[in-house]
């Protein structure tokens, strides 16, 4: 630290979030001697888990200014579409990027996959010689929405989270779902991860609202999907150490990953 101190360079520790809470602890310790001393430090986190680094070391308060680097908004994800399309001589329903829009998730690159795969379900390869509109009816978009999840496959994670700990003894409880499917308390809270608006981080209550909806009759009770959850990011934390798609985290379910999301809304899951 002394060297990086007297180089005049900035020490810069990238996904602070994935470093173990007793490691964190010391290096917290750590900054705030190096910092007094003239040392710069940037401490990189998924935007969930920015505190981190001061709930680490609460001695850190007032010392740590915060730069949210935040998704992308609405309005700056219509641009890749009122842009692009033009320049191909297409007039696309501002429906039909409305809804790419929602489906995007705030992610440009999502968005991006939705366009180019709205190009190849028309069969537009290159610039048209004339200007054409072009719109979807329900189930072409639903089309749409399905094809771009070919390129966000996250089935592995699904399968890890959808598993949860090996079974002894009973066997889980299923439940019946709306859709006419029967599965545990895994595949409720997946399922209703899934459903309504896609937001990336859904609180307990929410959560717990949703899976209702998504059950036929009974649900999960509280203590099953706490529990559930507790198991599901005890998994992906072992398994999964440097792709965190799933945060279970004070009474929040953070999905830092867009694309997986997109998947559990739109590919067609395998069936354990």
């Amino acid at each position: 630290m002394e060297y990086l101190r007297n180089q005049g360079v900035t020490l810069v520790v990238d996904d602070f979030h994935y470093i173990p809470p007793t490691v964190r602890f010391i290096l917290a310790q750590q900054f705030k001697e190096a910092a007094r001393s003239g040392l710069s430090i940037v401490v990189i986190s998924v935007s969930h888990r920015a505190d981190d680094a001061i709930k680490a070391n609460p001695d850190l308060r007032g010392r740590v200014a915060t730069v949210e680097i935040p998704y992308w908004e609405p309005e700056e994800l219509h641009q890749i579409a009122d842009k692009g399309f033009p320049i191909l001589k297409m007039k696309v329903d501002s429906a039909v990027i409305e809804r790419m829009v929602t489906e995007s998730i705030r992610s440009p690159q999502l968005m991006q996959a939705l366009c180019l795969q709205f190009c190849r379900q028309i069969k537009c390869e290159s610039t048209l010689d004339t200007p054409k509109s072009f719109s979807l009816d329900s189930a072409e978009m639903g089309l749409l929405l399905r094809d771009t999840s070919t390129l966000t496959n996250c089935r592995s994670t699904y399968e890890i989270l959808v598993t949860g700990p090996r079974v002894r003894g009973q066997d889980r409880k299923e439940y019946l779902f709306h859709d006419g499917a029967r599965g545990d308390v895994y595949e409720a809270i997946l399922k209703a991860l899934a459903v309504e608006e896609p937001i990336l981080t859904v609180g307990y209550d929410a959560l717990k609202k949703r899976i209702e909806s998504v059950c036929s009759g009974e649900a999960p009770r509280g203590v099953s999907i706490t529990e559930a959850l507790q198991q599901m990011n005890k998994a992906i934390e072992e398994k999964l150490s440097t792709d965190r798609v799933f945060d279970w985290n004070d009474n929040y379910v953070n999905l830092p990953d867009p694309y997986f999301l997109y998947y559990l809304r739109w590919a067609s899951l395998p069936k354990l």
